[in-house]
């Protein structure tokens, strides 16, 4: 556990110190502590790295060459899993790793791909919002760092959704399609992820406001759009056979069964939505300030809406990730429109108290994800 807390500081020790210098080695180092820690850990932390992460790696040291590779398959959990049915940039990323002949290279870049699209994400924001690169990863740390040490392929693709979406902001087109692309060929659910993209092209700020007009009323496209959109979430959380239409709609059958059953709603699903909801009220009459402020509404609604899903299976969790990533970007953008210094600084310690509770009995208390206590690699 402690050197996860030591990985931790002292990354946004160096986070901090770059965005106050703007020295990008400053940068490069704060980046380099959780990709050492993902590198030189033992096959044992995380679920998902025996799973198939070994699995690949060993079937890919023994392979000729990458067509022998990807048409071999094991044993495992009652069938044979062929290689060929994980995504070609994974396949690629480990073939690359076994002839290297480094299971750690596998580990360490998985979590590269990971982080550094996170910050180059939250990097765009810098020079508008004070702090949001180290907030933004003392968000990562507290709630998703664990995560992804088990949740390789996924944890990819979600941070590049969300690079994705930063380029999309900015108008380039063909850098967010591009980034988009690579996503799915790092998790096939990133299809979720342009449902996230879609959304945001919708309910993005027009220099003009368009009004539809029923009758003698008129009314806000974006929020037309915004109410239509809550309201197929909600009825998809609370519809098991809408769920089911979407799922083969999307062509994720075989995830069909991660969502398939009946919802049950809890307030323990929305812990760690209760800050950015808390944070959302507090900056309500400001939130014209902010850029994008309509599709960030969505993410805190929609999270809150989608993370009932987690009643039906714990893997269901999945789905609500591809918008939950963007608290990253939502906690510091809202902390930065409270008004007063004091306030901020106050806030911002009570939400890392709470989700420094939640990394604790989360990750230490219940050992989701394997995680802790922390082994290192017998090289």
């Amino acid at each position: 556990m402690i050197i996860y807390i030591v990985c931790f500081i002292f990354s946004l020790i160096f986070s901090y110190g770059y965005e106050k210098s703007n020295i990008k080695l400053l940068m490069a180092i704060s980046l380099s502590f959780p990709v050492a820690i993902a590198a030189f850990r033992a096959d044992i932390i995380g679920t998902d790295v025996q799973v198939y992460a070994r699995q690949l790696y060993n079937i890919a040291i023994n392979s000729k060459n990458f067509d022998e590779f990807l048409n071999m398959k094991w044993y495992a959990i009652w069938r044979f899993k062929e290689v060929s049915e994980f995504e070609l940039g994974y396949t690629i990323l480990v073939y690359l790793s076994a002839k290297l002949k480094s299971f750690a290279f596998l580990l360490g870049c998985t979590q590269f791909l990971t982080i550094f699209p996170l910050y180059l994400s939250l990097n765009r924001y810098k020079n508008r919002y004070k702090y949001i690169v180290t907030i933004g990863l003392s968000i990562y740390y507290l709630l998703f760092f664990n995560m992804s040490l088990n949740m390789m392929r996924q944890w990819i693709a979600m941070t590049m959704i969300m690079l994705a979406y930063v380029h999309l902001k900015d108008s380039k087109y063909v850098q967010s399609t591009i980034i988009f692309i690579i996503a799915v060929l790092f998790h096939r659910t990133a299809i979720i992820g342009l449902g996230v993209l879609i959304t945001y092209v919708l309910l993005r700020k027009n220099k003009r406001e368009i009004f539809l007009k029923f009758s003698t009323k008129r009314y806000n496209l974006n929020i037309v759009i915004f109410i239509t959109i809550m309201t197929l979430l909600i009825t998809t959380v609370l519809s098991n056979s809408f769920r089911m239409m979407l799922t083969n709609l999307l062509g994720l059958n075989d995830y069909s069964t991660y969502v398939n059953g009946t919802v049950a709603i809890s307030i323990n699903q929305i812990y760690t939505d209760i800050p950015v909801l808390l944070l959302f009220l507090m900056i309500w009459k400001r939130r014209k300030n902010i850029e994008d402020y309509t599709f960030l509404t969505f993410c805190v609604f929609s999270n809150i809406v989608l993370s009932q899903l987690s009643s039906v299976m714990a893997y269901s969790s999945r789905i609500v990730l591809y918008i939950s990533v963007f608290k990253m970007l939502i906690v510091p953008i809202y902390l930065n429109n409270l008004q007063g210094r004091l306030k901020k600084i106050i806030t911002l310690i009570l939400i890392l108290l709470l989700y420094s509770i939640y990394w604790y009995y989360t990750y230490v208390i219940k050992g989701t994800d394997a995680t802790v206590p922390y082994v290192f690699a017998n090289f």
